[in-house]
């Protein structure tokens, strides 16, 4: 069997490192209402299942939607993950996205193995915030 390609194209191709925004981690002691000095908007936390992968990719896309509706700064906390897959990151990758370019910073107080192999091994880390 040869070295072709699966997919004539890259579909995370437009992640690039530029569109991202202020993303950063934050320490594992940030709380939900967490402002921070001048601050007007109380800060919520958007913490992943257990299992995000592409069964459970809708029903996650509609809380991470309703969370950007909301407005203010975003703190995802992805401790909880113990499984992951292509689809669970592409979503992650698209709120990380969409989250900085809506509200100018999106952050991280905490991150599984398990996503960050799985960002690791797609090449997301980046994109995700997770450097």
């Amino acid at each position: 069997m040869g070295n072709k390609p699966v997919m004539s194209h890259d579909p995370l191709a437009e992640l690039g490192e530029d569109i991202l925004g202020d993303v950063s981690q934050v320490p594992a002691e940030a709380k939900a209402g967490d402002t921070g000095p001048g601050s007007a908007v109380e800060t919520q936390v958007v913490t992943l299942p257990e299992v995000l992968t592409i069964a459970e990719v809708a029903e996650c896309y509609e809380r991470l939607l309703e969370r950007l509706q909301q407005g203010g700064e975003i703190v995802i906390d992805g401790s909880p993950v113990e499984q992951i897959d292509g689809a669970g990151l592409q979503l992650l990758a698209a709120f990380v996205r969409e989250g900085a370019e809506s509200v100018g910073r999106v952050s991280w107080t905490g991150c599984s193995e398990a996503l960050r192999e799985g960002a690791r091994t797609l090449g997301l880390v980046t994109a995700l915030g997770l450097a």
